[in-house]
Formats: structure tokens, sequence, C-alpha cells
């Protein structure tokens, strides 16, 4: 991967170190000549074409950053050096970084595809097909009450199958491979090392969803090319639940909306050495 020369830097302002190892690699990279190092990451500088974007910080930076890609449409490799609490996604320690960006500055790595879910809220009495709202996610679509408990009608179309299940609890968590490992696995879910998507009750109450398949198996593999439809049961304001993408994005539902989750059109690229 040569000709990685248009570079931007982004990190954490309240970490002290995050800064001072930023300010360093910029300074090391400006010494090479024909290389440009963007200190913030506007919409222009996204507009302008970006090879790769470093970021240091934690976990919750880098889903902002890839959020933000994806919006603008782009597949921008990321790197994600470790400056917050448990690096998921951040994985690379700050004794590493200058040793890991010497090699993107020599081209001595590979870009790893990503794939990410969407989330699309509809509403029933709408004549058309066309999505009110689109939030996309790269670890997880929660879709589930903060103050309240919620009641979940879940479709589910896997190839030439397709399934029901009925949830009542603090909702349910679709997550992809990369979010397998994060908020999915902290809430009981399986962790999986293959590209799929997996789907968790999250705090289901037994009493009243002991029945339902999603509830003994607790969390359930589907492949990427599954469809999710989740609808609300309940018809009660304080009961309607939110759509949340990586704790980033968020959307209540009224109580004549849906929603369907499903893989993205988009990506997000790692850099892997």
């Amino acid at each position: 991967m040569k000709g990685m020369k248009r570079i931007a830097m982004v990190y954490d302002g309240e970490k002290f170190e995050a800064k001072k190892m930023a300010e360093k690699i910029r300074g090391r990279i400006s010494l090479e000549p024909g290389y440009r190092v963007y200190q913030t990451l506007s919409r222009n500088t996204l507009e302008k074409g970006l090879d790769v974007i470093l970021i240091f910080g934690g976990d919750g930076l880098l889903l902002y950053i890839a959020d933000r890609i994806s919006q603008s449409g782009k597949e921008i490799p990321i790197v994600g050096i470790n400056y917050g609490f448990r690096g998921y996604l951040c994985w690379i320690q700050p004794d590493e970084a200058k040793e890991k960006i010497e090699q993107i500055l020599q081209g001595d790595f590979e870009i790893e595809k990503r794939t990410r879910i969407q989330a699309e809220i509809f509403r029933k009495t709408e004549a058309d097909s066309k999505p009110i709202k689109t939030i996309d996610a790269l670890n997880e679509i929660v879709i589930g009450g903060i103050f309240k408990m919620v009641s979940l009608d879940i479709k589910i179309n896997s190839g030439d199958k397709a399934i029901g299940s009925f949830i009542r609890g603090d909702g349910v968590i679709i997550s992809t491979k990369t979010g397998s490992t994060g908020y999915n696995r902290n809430a009981g879910g399986k962790v999986i090392g293959t590209d799929n998507f997996v789907i968790t009750a999250n705090n289901p109450v037994l009493d009243d969803s002991f029945r339902s398949w999603l509830t003994r198996e607790k969390s359930v593999v589907f492949s990427t090319e599954t469809i999710f439809e989740i609808h609300n049961r309940t018809k009660k304001k304080a009961n309607l639940p939110f759509t949340i993408g990586d704790g980033q994005r968020h959307y209540r539902l009224e109580s004549d909306e849906y929603v369907v989750v499903k893989r993205s059109p988009m990506k997000t690229l790692f850099t892997k050495f």
C-alpha cells in the first residue's frame, strides 16, 4: 500500500498524553517530502480525499470517526492508538505507535474491511417504502428502552427461513463480528470470530418471555444476509423503544413505526500489520 501520503490525525483533547503523542507523530511525518498532514477531520478534509486517519484515543472516539466517514460516503483506512480503557478497536498501544506508523509510511500493512450494520425506520402508515430515518453502525444496533422495559415482536428472514420471537425486557442487541466483543459480550452475548451477525436478548424478563427461542438461547448467530424486523407492542409513550447505533446516534420510535436491521452498504477499513 504505497502512496499513503494524505494523513489526518484525530486525538482526544481531554487526554494530554494522546495530544502529546499526536503532535510528536505529526512532527515526524511532516519531515517526509510529499506528505500532507491534516490536524482536523472537517467535511472539507474528507471531501479532499484521505489515504489514512490516525486516531489517538479510545474506542468511543474511533466509533465517532468511523460514523463520520460512513456518513460522508467514503471508505478510508483508520488506525487506532489506544488511550482509552479497554481498546477493543484501538488495539495499538502507545509504546507501539511509532513503530506501526513507520510501517504505514513505508506502506508495510494490509487493509481489512469490516462489515457495518444499518437500521432503517419505517412508518406503517406510509404508502411508499422509503425509510424515514437510517442509522449506520460498526459495532451494533440496539433496540430497547432506557427508562422502561419494552415489548418487541421480532421477525427474522435468513435465507429461506422466516422465524419470529417475542421479547420483554431491556430490548435486543444486533451486533457485527466487530461489536460482539464489546457491549454484546457484556450483556451475555456470544463473541463471534466469523463475519456474521449475532442477536442477543438484553436482560429479558423470563416469566414473560420463557416461550421465546431467543430468551432460551440468549444469543443466536445469523449470516450477514439476514434481515431483522422489529415491531413495538406497546402504545404507551413511556415504553416506546429507542434505536441506537454504536451509542452515537439514536432515534425514539413512535407507536406506528418499526425497524428493519440489515447489513450496511458501507464498510469500515482497518489497517492490519
